[in-house]
């Protein structure tokens, strides 16, 4: 009853599987990440992609709820934030927020309940491992270790990125009841803005290539090590990455904006696009705003407040993910915020490039669709527009022409998530 037959000619002997639970449901992922992607592609890839498009939501924990929750629209949940490391040693510790809030005793049974909402509408949920500002001490900790294991003075040289990712799973896995999360999403942002060993004051020269390189490396074995430990029970590991048409600028020269000071915060040039090619389970998620837009003394790049400046950009990043790095489609999703930052008197707080009006956000499922890119929305409300979710996940899982393999009628597992090989030759034996 799981087998999907397919008759198309590009994927004779190809199989997929159908899902009865996303969390549950052995994955197959049709892939060849060896393709190369040719030019004259107009959709890169097609050919080899079987299944839906993951329509994602970044969301607070205390928005998981059974009154909150629809089912059938969106594929994960990714919590902004659960854990983080410490200030002192790098141990994994709750969310500071979640201890205050609920009390470290009863935050675990809190997570479960959350755990349990999602799961019973079907929906993935991953925790959080999050730097961006939860602590000024424990985001130095971070900058310290990746200094100290870079040959850095900062004298933090342990733990090694295999034992910081072995003690994050466990831990995160262990503090909660038998049902577990579905992977972990990370969102670290913060490197070199605070002080420590990564800040460079002004007017002095950025920190070496050499030294940035060493540092990418690291991270690189981080990663992989977590999605290692994640793969062997099918669950996902979701990288919060800056909207990047390079590994080191996040904006080069466009039709719209020719001219531009290529330029990218620290914490981005460090996830490169290239850490998605650790393992088949990693999915990476660009912020595709904030560090773009911005509105009068906090102004960068003014034109990304709208289109089509800022869809140029969009379609760019895409670009450059799956054209010049070759990342497979089913490990990219782009991140759009969907709403403009407002104070509590309703004034816009000045990031800038968000995308709130349902227009533009339809055109960025339609330009993904082309790609078969997923998306991912910052960030879940306390009562959630599921209208708006559910428009976006037909668009983005809408046919293109008759000898389209996706069916949007089948409700199939989304093409990024992690590779269960056992289980493809099972299936490929029956």
């Amino acid at each position: 009853t799981f087998l999907l037959g397919l008759t198309h000619p590009d994927l004779l002997n190809h199989i997929s599987i159908r899902r009865a639970k996303p969390h549950h449901a052995p994955i197959i992922w049709q892939m060849d990440t060896d393709d190369p992607i040719k030019a004259a592609d107009p959709t890169p890839v097609t050919r080899k992609l079987i299944g839906r498009a993951r329509l994602s939501l970044w969301g607070g924990a205390d928005f998981v709820n059974d009154k909150n929750l629809q089912k059938n629209v969106v594929d994960d949940i990714s919590l902004l934030v659960t854990v983080q490391n410490n200030d002192t040693d790098m141990s994994i510790v709750w969310d500071i927020g979640l201890q205050q809030a609920k009390g470290n005793s009863a935050v675990g049974k809190f997570l479960d309940g959350c755990i349990a909402s999602a799961h019973k509408a079907g929906i993935q949920l991953l925790a959080g491992y999050a730097l961006v500002d939860r602590g000024k001490d424990r985001i130095i900790m971070f900058d310290k270790w990746l200094d100290g294991l870079t040959g850095g003075k900062s004298g933090v040289s342990s733990p090694s990125p295999e034992d910081f990712a072995d003690d994050l799973v466990a831990k995160i896995d262990g503090q909660v009841g038998t049902d577990k999360f579905d992977g972990i999403s990370f969102d670290i942002e913060s490197c070199g803005l605070l002080g420590g060993p990564l800040s460079v004051p002004k007017g002095q020269p950025p920190l070496p290539q050499s030294k940035i390189d060493a540092m990418r490396a690291i991270l690189k074995r981080f990663y992989k090590r977590v999605a290692e430990n994640l793969a062997t029970t099918n669950r996902v590991c979701a990288i919060t990455v800056g909207g990047m048409m390079s590994d080191d600028a996040a904006i080069k020269p466009l039709p719209s904006v020719p001219n531009v000071n290529p330029n990218a915060a620290l914490a981005a040039k460090l996830h490169v696009y290239d850490i998605a090619k650790q393992a088949e389970n990693i999915i990476i998620r660009p912020m595709a705003y904030d560090n773009a837009g911005g509105v009068g003394s906090d102004s960068k790049i003014p034109q990304f407040n709208s289109d089509p400046a800022q869809l140029e950009w969009h379609e760019a990043i895409v670009k450059f993910a799956l054209g010049e790095k070759k990342l497979h489609p089913g490990q990219f999703q782009l991140g759009m915020k969907r709403f403009i930052p407002r104070d509590d008197n309703g004034t816009p707080t000045g990031q800038g490039g968000n995308v709130e009006e349902p227009a533009r956000q339809d055109a960025r499922a339609t330009m993904l669709r082309k790609y078969r890119c997923g998306l991912t929305l910052f960030a879940m409300g306390k009562t959630e527009n599921w209208g708006r979710n559910t428009a976006l996940n037909k668009i983005l899982n809408k046919k293109i022409s008759g000898s389209d393999p996706l069916d949007t009628n089948v409700e199939g597992q989304p093409m990024q998530v992690p590779l269960d090989a056992d289980q493809v030759k099972k299936l490929k034996k029956s």
